[in-house]
């Protein structure tokens, strides 16, 4: 007797329309005397999973965005109002007691520089939790030299940012974040200067401050991390000071194989 069975799929795209094929034989006995095809557009089948997926991963980042945006909060609320109760209350002492020994105010003027750091670092941070990515060179640096307390901070942009840079806009930030709180806790600068260059073929990025500088400069971990992390995309890092005359980081990221 006669019989059909399925023999065949198959999915095809056609210009921006998916079909899926289906062939199907008619049999007797075992000869195939005849083939029919069913053709199904199922292009807009696809496009609501495409939707579907982009919609989950959506929500996703937005619950994630909430809750670094919650934690940032809390620890602006927090940590942050204990650094400037600390940096207030240090104050306070120079102020009301000026006959202390002059090793107890040498303390007391670690303490408000040490919270001064602290506040301006955890400004940047929370900054940094609530961006997880930079859009923009400029705009990431500048709004690190925004969140600076206590000591000028200022930024010159020289030549376009287009998007042939942004690969290196990550590093550059945290390198730009660790250098300004390298400043603030060492150098006793009241002025920090930061110079971005937009060349053709390489970003340059030089941090400059006006501090007590050093004679020996020894590459914690801080400094080594920002070495490691320009290296990490092709640059270089250097390192520039001496007594009296500040310090100086300078980072050089050839484009290369990026543009």
């Amino acid at each position: 007797g006669k019989r059909n069975e399925a023999f065949s799929e198959a999915e095809i795209n056609v210009g921006d329309r998916r079909l899926d094929i289906r062939k199907y034989n008619h049999f007797d006995g075992k000869m195939v005397v005849a083939s029919a095809f069913i053709i199904t557009d199922v292009s807009k089948y696809y496009e609501l999973i495409d939707k579907t997926r982009m919609l989950n991963t959506a929500n996703e980042e937005i619950a994630v965005e909430k809750e670094r945006n919650r934690i940032a909060q809390e620890v602006h609320d927090t940590a942050g109002h204990t650094m400037t109760l600390i940096n207030s209350a240090a104050n306070i002492l120079k102020i009301k007691f000026p006959e202390l020994p002059e090793e107890a105010k040498g303390y007391i003027n670690d303490i408000s520089r040490e919270a001064t750091a602290g506040i301006s670092t955890l400004r940047m941070a929370i900054n940094n939790m609530k961006r997880q990515t930079y859009s923009s060179i400029t705009d990431g640096i500048r709004t690190l030299a925004d969140s600076v307390r206590g000591i000028e901070c200022e930024l010159c942009v020289q030549g376009e940012e287009t998007e042939k840079y942004l690969f290196c806009a990550v590093a550059v930030c945290d390198s730009c974040r660790e250098s300004i709180t390298n400043s603030l806790r060492y150098s006793g600068a009241d002025r920090i200067d930061i110079v971005v260059k937009f060349l053709e073929n390489s970003l340059e990025v030089y941090i400059f401050d006006n501090g007590c500088g050093c004679s020996d400069i020894h590459e914690g971990n801080g400094l080594s991390g920002i070495v490691n992390r320009i290296k990490e995309i092709g640059g270089v890092v250097s390192f520039k000071s001496s007594e009296g005359n500040g310090f100086t980081t300078a980072i050089k990221i050839p484009l290369g194989e990026k543009m």
